[in-house]
């Protein structure tokens, strides 16, 4: 099944989105990185950008890989989900 229906998780510096083709619809989750009390204690920056991060999250579909690849560009560089201008569908079902 994973051959037929293949997914990937990209991760940013501050935020991630995974997608799944389910049913021959490309469906992708947005959201924030969580940040762990230790992680990543390394890099205070990068926590401190983590913990500003607002918890803006989205479960969708996108038409196609370009407007995939268009809207992890946009979203891993900062870019608000509502300003995003891609296409994009409310999952359907329960």
């Amino acid at each position: 099944r994973t051959v037929r229906e293949p997914s990937l998780t990209v991760t940013g510096p501050t935020r991630w989105l995974a997608f799944g083709r389910i049913c021959d619809e490309i469906r992708y989750s947005a959201a924030p990185l969580a940040c762990t009390p230790v992680w990543p204690e390394s890099d205070p920056e990068r926590r401190a950008a983590i913990d500003a991060e607002p918890d803006e999250r989205e479960l969708g579909i996108v038409s196609c890989v370009a407007d995939a690849v268009a809207l992890t560009r946009e979203y891993l560089a900062g870019v608000a989900l509502g300003r995003i201008a891609v296409s994009r569908a409310k999952p359907r079902g329960p």
